[in-house]
């Protein structure tokens, strides 16, 4: 029994020794769980901030892209309206033009009438001269200074 005794006095020594080892493991696994705990907040608040920046960033994007389109729809509208003066003036330049070229083709068969009837009325004076003799002509004819009268009433 004296034995016995000092078997269950080492098997409590052991189980004594066994608790304390456990509640010191238990300890340093507390510890180690407060420090991963406190790791996981520090961690989570700094996502978070992260996170908040990125969506004020998100959002401030956002507007300028709304500002920029914005920007280049009423460029766009400018840009329509200057195409559709430009547009109105060529058309009235392309007619104004037109009707340049129509009034200078009138102006080209004027003057090749005019050039017509100039050449006409040298035959018809050339036929007079021929029929009436070189001398009764030229003393009824008109002097060359009158000569540009008549021509300019031609």
């Amino acid at each position: 029994s004296r034995q016995t005794t000092l078997r269950l006095e080492a098997e409590r020594e052991s189980l004594v020794a066994a608790e304390e080892d456990a509640t010191a493991k238990a300890e340093l696994l507390r510890l180690d769980l407060e420090r991963a705990e406190s790791a996981l907040a520090e961690r989570t608040a700094a996502l978070t901030a992260e996170l908040t920046a990125a969506q004020q960033a998100a959002r401030h994007s956002a507007a300028e892209l709304e500002a920029s389109r914005a920007m280049e729809a009423a460029a766009s509208s400018e840009a329509r309206e200057a195409l559709a003066t430009q547009e109105k003036a060529f058309a009235s330049e392309t007619k104004q033009r037109r009707e340049a070229q129509a009034e200078l083709e009138n102006l080209k068969a004027a003057l090749e009438r005019s050039r017509l009837l100039e050449r006409q009325a040298r035959e018809r004076a050339q036929e007079y001269q021929e029929q009436l003799g070189q001398s009764s002509f030229r003393a009824a004819a008109p002097r060359d200074e009158n000569l540009d009268d008549l021509r300019s009433l031609l």
